[in-house]
C-alpha cells in the first residue's frame, strides 16, 4: 500500500480515517492524579541554589503543618450545613505509614531549631484613650503580639519609641494626652421652662426614677450644669428653652412663632398623655419621646385652629416645602408667601452667549498682553487666527532656542504657560493640554542622524533597521527657504526615539549609590534626547532585551511628618521612658514557637471569627463609659480561655495534640506511635502568666487562672502529680519586669539565644560585598575603556559571583537553609 502513488493512496486511508473519527472507543489514560504511566518524563536537574530555596521552603513548611494541627485542635468543629461538610485531615496523618507523603516519597526536613524555644504572647492596652474616626467613640486600644521570652522588656521598649510600628505610632499621635483637650459629654436639654425633669421622669418611670443623681440638685434644676448643656437648634420640633446661649434679641418676625412655642409648652396636656398606670411595663425611652411629641403636635394644631388667618399664612414653613400657589381670576399663578419660582425659561441670558461673552473677553485680554509686552509698530505683519499656528522651537547644542520657520514670534512658545495661538479658536484648557503634550524638546535632524550613527557603532543593526532609518532621514529632510513644506523632523524624532533606560546587562536597574538619587529622578523625567548626557547609560547586550522595570526599585523619599504631628510627638515622646504608653496587660510564656503562634492567631477575635467589636451593637459602641471595659474584658476572657485549652490538650484531654514538637529531632507526636507512651514532662507543658499590676482587677485575673488549673485542668491530668502547678502566675509593671507576689521581688527575664550566623554565611557576605565593589570601581574607573571590555569585566565578575555561590549552596545546602528558615514574620524582634 505503502508504494502507492500519492493519487491512489487518499481512497486507501479514506475508510479508516473515518472509521477512527467515528468510533467511540475512549482514549486509554495516560495516568492519574499523582502518577504517570509508563516511562516518567527526566526534568533537568535544578541548579545547587535552586536546592537551598527548596530545602528552605520545606523547613518552613514542617514548622507550619504544626501550627496548623494546634490550631485545628483549639477550633470548634463546624456544625451547620453538616451536609456539604467534614472533618478536616491534619497536616501530620500524611506522614502516617501510607499517608500521601509517605507514599509519594517526599522528602522530609526537619523544622528550624528558633521554633523550640519559650516565645511569648502579649497583650498591651494603651494608657490614655485614643481619638478615632467620625462615628467611632474614644476608646483603649490593645495590641496581640508574640516575641522571644527573653525580648519583652526590649519590645515594650520599642513600642514606648520613635521606633514603635506604624500602627502604634498613629495611636500615640491621636491619644488623648493630659496636656491636649479632653473627651467632653455632650448632653440636651429636653424638658421645657417651668417643667421639672424629675417629676417628667417619675410620670413616665414610676417611682423609681432612673436618672442620675448627677445630673440633678436638691431642687431638681440643671443651673450647674448649664455649660454643658446643648440645644439643638437645627431641630425644629424641640421645645426650646430659656438657656443663656439664645440670641439676647431675637428676629421680631419670629415673636409670634416663639409665644406660640411657649403657649402650646404651657398648655395643659390630655389627661392619658402621661398616664402609666394602666401599663404592665413601663415605656422604654422612644416610647416616651413619642408620647412628648404627639401631645405637641395636638396642642399645636389646637392652636392652628383656633388662630386667625394671618397667624395661619406668616408661619414659618419646614424646609424642602414648596410654597403652595394658587389662580387668581384672571389665571396667574401666585404665592400666598410673595416668592416666585424662577423657571429655566425666564433666566435673562442664555447660557450659550454668556459663554460667547466670557471667551471673547479672554481673547481680548491674551491680545492686550501681548502689546503691552514691547512696541511692534514697525512690524508690517499679522497672524492668522488659525489654531496650532506658534512657530515649534528647536533646542540647539549651545541651549538656545530657534524657529524653524524662520518666524520669530513676540513672545516665544517657551516663554508662554500655554499656547496663545492655540488658544485663539479653542478652549484655554484644551490648550494647556496641548502644551503638555509639547513639552518634549525638539532637536535637529542633523543630531538626530549623529545620535543614530552612534547608537549603530554600539548596538549592531540589521539591513531592515538601516533602509528604515534612511527612509526616515529621506522623508525629513532639511528646511530651506525654498524648499516646500513637507515632515517637521520633530515628528520624524519622536517617531524614532528609543528610550534607553539605564538597566544593567542581566536586566536589572543599576542604583548603587542613593547619593544620585536625584539625578536618576531627573533622568526619568526627561526625554532620552536630552537627558542622555546627564547620567552615564549602560546598553543592554546585542539581542537580550531588557526586562520591565521593578516597582521595588524606585525609591521614594519618606513622606513628610506634617507640623502638627511632629509637635506632638516631640512633647509626648520624652516622657515615655518613665511613663510608658502601651502597657503589658496580659502575658502568656509557652514553651515553642507554634503554640504561642497559635495562641497570638486565635486571640484576635472570638472562637468563630467574629471581631470584638462585631458582638457589641451599635448603640452600645457609642458608650464611652462602658465599651472600653466590654472590649478589655472579653480579650481577657479569650486568652485565659484558649491558655486553658492548650493546658488541657497538653495534659492530655482528648489525646492531646497531634503533630506536636519539642525539638528538631522529633518527627511529630503520633507519627509511628511517637510520643504516645508517656505523658509530656513538666517543662513541656508549664505556661507563665504574668498580669499587670496597675490593673484594678489583677487579682481576681490571676485567682480565675489558678482555679482553672486545679479544676478545669486537674480533671483532664489525672496521675500528675504537678497538675497544680501548670500556671506560673507573676504581676508585671509597666516596663514589663515580673514582679514576684508574696516577696515583690523583680524576677528577671531569661536570656534568649542568639540566632547565630555561620562562619560560611560570614564568608558569602564578605566576597559579595568584595566583588560589589570591584564592579562598581570598574564601572567610576574605566569610563575611557572600550565598552566591550567594560563588558567582559563585568561578566567575569558576574560568573564569578553566581560560582562562588553554587560553590557554597553545594557544600552547606542544609546549613544555610537552616539558617535562612530561622526567623519568623510573625515575631517581633526589639
Amino acid at each position: 500500500m505503502y508504494s502507492q502513488p500519492a493519487r491512489y493512496a487518499a481512497p486507501t486511508l479514506g475508510p479508516r480515517v473515518c472509521k477512527r473519527w467515528g468510533s467511540t472507543k475512549s482514549t486509554p489514560r495516560k495516568g492519574r492524579k499523582g502518577y504517570l504511566y509508563g516511562t516518567t518524563p527526566t526534568h533537568p536537574a535544578p541548579s545547587p541554589e535552586e536546592e537551598l530555596r527548596i530545602t528552605r521552603r520545606r523547613i518552613s513548611k514542617a514548622e507550619r503543618d504544626e501550627r496548623m494541627d494546634i490550631t485545628i485542635a483549639l477550633t470548634p468543629v463546624k456544625t451547620y450545613m453538616g451536609g456539604f461538610t467534614r472533618p478536616r485531615d491534619l497536616r501530620s496523618s500524611n506522614w502516617f505509614p501510607g499517608g500521601r507523603y509517605a507514599t509519594l516519597g517526599k522528602v522530609y526536613e526537619s523544622p528550624p531549631e528558633s521554633a523550640y524555644e519559650p516565645h511569648t504572647v502579649y497583650l498591651l492596652e494603651s494608657r490614655y484613650p485614643v481619638k478615632h474616626g467620625l462615628g467611632r467613640v474614644d476608646c483603649y486600644d490593645h495590641v496581640v503580639g508574640v516575641c522571644r521570652e527573653g525580648d519583652f522588656e526590649a519590645i515594650l521598649r520599642r513600642y514606648n519609641s520613635a521606633r514603635a510600628p506604624r500602627t502604634e505610632l498613629d495611636a500615640m499621635d491621636n491619644a488623648r494626652w493630659p496636656w491636649g483637650p479632653q473627651f467632653k459629654l455632650q448632653r440636651t436639654k429636653w424638658w421645657g421652662p417651668g417643667e421639672n425633669p424629675r417629676d417628667i421622669i417619675k410620670e413616665i418611670f414610676g417611682e423609681e426614677g432612673l436618672l442620675d443623681s448627677a445630673y440633678l440638685d436638691d431642687t431638681g434644676r440643671f443651673e450647674e450644669l448649664k455649660e454643658d448643656v446643648e440645644v439643638d437648634t437645627d431641630d425644629s420640633r424641640q421645645i426650646r428653652a430659656n438657656v443663656e446661649d439664645e440670641k439676647s434679641n431675637p428676629n421680631p418676625q419670629s415673636v409670634e412663632s416663639s409665644t406660640l412655642v411657649a403657649s402650646v409648652a404651657s398648655a395643659p396636656s390630655s389627661p392619658n398623655t402621661f398616664d402609666t398606670t394602666a401599663l404592665s411595663n413601663p415605656p422604654t425611652g422612644k416610647a416616651a419621646d413619642s408620647r412628648q411629641g404627639s401631645a405637641i403636635d395636638k396642642g399645636l394644631v389646637e392652636h392652628l385652629s383656633n388662630s386667625d388667618e394671618v397667624t395661619a399664612t406668616t408661619m414659618r414653613r419646614p424646609e424642602g416645602k414648596v410654597p403652595h400657589e394658587h389662580s387668581d381670576e384672571d389665571g396667574v399663578l401666585s404665592h400666598a408667601s410673595g416668592y416666585v419660582i424662577p423657571t429655566p425659561g425666564e433666566a435673562p441670558n442664555l447660557m450659550s452667549e454668556r459663554r460667547s461673552r466670557h471667551h471673547d473677553k479672554q481673547t481680548a485680554a491674551v491680545a492686550e498682553r501681548v502689546q503691552q509686552e514691547g512696541d511692534y509698530t514697525d512690524i508690517d505683519a499679522h497672524t492668522r487666527l488659525r489654531a496650532n499656528k506658534v512657530p515649534y522651537e528647536a533646542l540647539e547644542r549651545d541651549g538656545s532656542v530657534s524657529h524653524l520657520s524662520g518666524f520669530v514670534p513676540p513672545t516665544p512658545e517657551h516663554q508662554f504657560g500655554y499656547s496663545v495661538g492655540s488658544s485663539v479658536d479653542n478652549h484655554v484648557q484644551d490648550a494647556v493640554q496641548r502644551q503638555k503634550r509639547r513639552t518634549t524638546a525638539v532637536i535637529l535632524s542633523e543630531e538626530m542622524s549623529e545620535r543614530q550613527r552612534e547608537s549603530d557603532t554600539i548596538i549592531g543593526r540589521d539591513e531592515g533597521d538601516a533602509e528604515l532609518n534612511a527612509g526616515l532621514d529621506k522623508a525629513g529632510g532639511k528646511f530651506t527657504d525654498n524648499q516646500k513644506r513637507g515632515i517637521h523632523t520633530s515628528a520624524v524624532v519622536r517617531a524614532s526615539e528609543v528610550t534607553h533606560q539605564p538597566v544593567e546587562e542581566d536586566g536589572m536597574d543599576d542604583i548603587d549609590d542613593l547619593d544620585d538619587i536625584d539625578d536618576y529622578e531627573v533622568q526619568r523625567s526627561i526625554p532620552p534626547h536630552i537627558g542622555g548626557s546627564l547620567t552615564k547609560t549602560k546598553f543592554p547586550k546585542h539581542g537580550k532585551a531588557p526586562k520591565a522595570r521593578q516597582a521595588s526599585l524606585v525609591f521614594n523619599p519618606p513622606a513628610p511628618i506634617p507640623s502638627e504631628t511632629q509637635a506632638i510627638r516631640d512633647k509626648y515622646l520624652p516622657t515615655l521612658a518613665e511613663t510608658p504608653f502601651w502597657r503589658p496587660l496580659l502575658s502568656l510564656t509557652l514553651s515553642t514557637r507554634p503554640l504561642a503562634l497559635t495562641l497570638a492567631r486565635l486571640s484576635r477575635a472570638l472562637p468563630r471569627g467574629l471581631p470584638f467589636y462585631s458582638s457589641i451593637c451599635n448603640d452600645d459602641r457609642k458608650t464611652h463609659a462602658s465599651y472600653s471595659a466590654r472590649i478589655q474584658c472579653m480579650r481577657i476572657d479569650r486568652m485565659e480561655e484558649l491558655t486553658v485549652q492548650i493546658a488541657q490538650l497538653l495534659a492530655g484531654a482528648r489525646g492531646g495534640f497531634i503533630g506536636i514538637r519539642f525539638g528538631i529531632q522529633e518527627k511529630g507526636r503520633g507519627i509511628g506511635g511517637e510520643g504516645l507512651e508517656a505523658p509530656l514532662p513538666k517543662e513541656k507543658r508549664t505556661i507563665k502568666v504574668g498580669v499587670g499590676k496597675w490593673y484594678r482587677r489583677a487579682e481576681e485575673v490571676k485567682e480565675a487562672f489558678r482555679e482553672d488549673a486545679i479544676t478545669r485542668v486537674g480533671e483532664v491530668g489525672v496521675g500528675l502529680e504537678d497538675i497544680g502547678e501548670t500556671f506560673e502566675i507573676s504581676g508585671l509593671d509597666d516596663h514589663g519586669r515580673r514582679i514576684d507576689d508574696k516577696t515583690g521581688e523583680v524576677i528577671p527575664w531569661p536570656k534568649s539565644k542568639p540566632l547565630e550566623t555561620s562562619e560560611f554565611t560570614k564568608e558569602y557576605r564578605l566576597h559579595m560585598k568584595q566583588l560589589d565593589s570591584r564592579t562598581s570601581r570598574s564601572v567610576d574607573d574605566d569610563t575611557n575603556m572600550d565598552i566591550v571590555q567594560v563588558w567582559r569585566n563585568e561578566n567575569e565578575m558576574r560568573r564569578a559571583r553566581k560560582l562562588k555561590r553554587q560553590e557554597l549552596a553545594r557544600s552547606y545546602k542544609y546549613e544555610i537553609a537552616s539558617q535562612l528558615a530561622q526567623r519568623h514574620r510573625s515575631v517581633t524582634t526589639p
